[in-house]
């Protein structure tokens, strides 16, 4: 080997290899647990979003009957605007790939806003302001939203709001959705 000849040894190049597999080894977990995490934050502020959009709807239209927000099935949602004829459906949203909604028991489907955009309950007068109208899908949603319905919205009569839980299939972790009874939107 002359002087002239630059450059790098075979040996060199394994250990610089080999360095760089171990800080590799050491960070894939860290990554990729939050990217599990930022899938699950940014599904619970695109649902509020969607709540708040809903909300917006009620109070901006006036409307008399009201803007119910649905969850379709285990990760679907969307708005109905229901004083228009017939009722205005908002895009199908779906939730990132293994993020699902809860199942919350025995509860409600979804929850409605009034034209002063306060959540009003989906039970008979005078506890609420009338049932809630099935999930509603267009025909060629019908097959999706028949996949796995549910009960996602749980109602907390002691602090009178509703939760929407938010949960990741292969880490458990949640976020809760919580809508306060005048409204107001919280991503816990």
């Amino acid at each position: 080997m002359t002087k002239n000849e630059v450059g790098f040894s075979l040996t060199e190049l394994v250990v610089v290899v080999g360095i760089i597999a171990l800080v590799s080894a050491f960070s894939l977990p860290a990554i990729a647990s939050y990217y599990r995490n930022y899938q699950v934050n940014g599904a619970g502020r695109g649902v509020a979003s969607e709540i708040a959009a809903a909300r917006m709807k009620a109070i901006s239209r006036n409307v008399n009957q009201g803007v119910t927000f649905q969850i379709i099935d285990n990760n679907s949602y969307r708005f109905i605007v229901e004083d228009e004829n017939p009722d205005l459906m908002g895009p199908l949203y779906d939730l990132p790939p293994q993020v699902r909604f809860q199942t919350a028991g025995a509860a409600d489907a979804g929850f409605r806003f009034n034209r002063l955009g306060m959540v009003c309950r989906g039970v008979a007068a005078p506890a609420g302001c009338g049932v809630l109208p099935p999930v509603t899908c267009s025909a060629l949603e019908a097959t999706r939203c028949a996949q796995s319905p549910g009960n996602y919205v749980f109602w907390d009569s002691a602090n009178a709001r509703y939760r929407i839980t938010i949960v990741h299939t292969m880490t458990g972790v949640t976020r809760n959705v919580d809508v306060a009874f005048g409204g107001r939107v919280l991503v816990q």
